[in-house]
């Protein structure tokens, strides 16, 4: 299979609306829409889940959004970090 990304263009229509530059856009030739093999839903997994707990621990959105405020830090984490129950909610006091 073959398959190329031209500027966006897996957006279609929307690929040069002002709100679309602000979305966390990744191609990535190794997986399709299917996720069939195990390969691809790891990757998928690992991208899902990281962008999951950035955002859920208040980091940015994008990485346009992280330019905007470089001061906050975006979290790095795996499928496997999510799986060994980083997104447990803090019981503390």
């Amino acid at each position: 299979m073959h398959v190329t990304d031209r500027g966006r263009d897996q957006l279609g229509a929307f690929a040069n609306e002002p709100f679309t530059r602000d979305f966390d856009y990744r191609f990535i030739r190794e997986i399709d829409h299917s996720l069939t093999t195990l390969e691809s839903q790891r990757i998928f997994m690992d991208i899902v889940c990281e962008w999951a707990l950035r955002v859920a621990q208040g980091g940015p959105t994008s990485p346009r959004a992280q330019q905007a405020a470089p001061g906050r830090s975006a979290a790095r984490v795996t499928a496997r970090t999510l799986q060994a129950g980083a997104l447990r909610p803090d019981l503390r006091p």
